[in-house]
């Protein structure tokens, strides 16, 4: 499809098991700066301990590893709706693991102008994973570059679909307290609420 005179470049991902090679290709991904793009699939690896039920605690050093990838790569989660955990091991009682394995990542055009695309976390199947589905919504094209700079206005705290689209466009990033982490779910809320006004007006 065609985007403001781009198109939009996806990736699906299968299982980069080393943390290695998960890396080198993020890192040249990353030097495709000109085009909005989205990778997405089992990445085998967590972003932060609230992304795993059961079994034994987890080796923290993948999970950090994973987690540099992406703050290098200036990269952000789509969030999701649905059930979290996206990945079941489906054994019974204590021996049953749940993890978020499978996620979709972008680069900050893909934030600019897909600004509200989410991951749809479906039922389980025969599979040990959710099928993840990649919803799309081009931004409101009257938002231009001019308009970029964000502007609250009080009076939005009266409405109630105001703290909905807040706390969806928050919880959109992972729970990482870096600081490209927070500065991403800042620029997510700030470009929800853009659009949120513009459906408004």
């Amino acid at each position: 499809m065609g985007l403001n005179g781009s198109s939009p470049v996806f990736m699906a991902i299968r299982i980069l098991v080393k943390e290695m090679f998960r890396g080198i290709f993020l890192r040249c991904l990353r030097d495709i700066d000109d085009l909005p793009w989205v990778c997405g699939g089992d990445f085998n690896e967590i972003l932060s301990m609230n992304e795993k039920l059961g079994g034994s605690e987890k080796r923290c050093t993948g999970m950090f590893q994973f987690r540099k990838v992406v703050d290098d790569c200036d990269l952000f989660d789509l969030g999701f709706t649905g059930l979290c955990l996206a990945w079941n091991n489906k054994r019974d009682g204590k021996a049953n693991i749940q993890e978020r394995l499978d996620r979709f990542l972008a680069n900050n055009l893909w934030r600019e102008k897909l600004w509200n695309a989410k991951d749809v976390h479906m039922g389980f199947n025969s599979s040990d994973h959710r099928p993840i589905l990649l919803e799309c919504v081009a931004a409101y094209p009257s938002v231009r570059k001019r308009d970029r700079c964000f502007h609250f206005e009080p009076f939005w705290l009266k409405e109630e679909d105001y703290k909905v689209t807040v706390s969806r466009s928050w919880a959109g990033i992972g729970d990482s307290d870096t600081t490209i982490n927070l500065e991403g779910k800042i620029s997510r809320c700030a470009s929800s609420l853009n659009g949120w006004k513009y459906q408004r007006d």
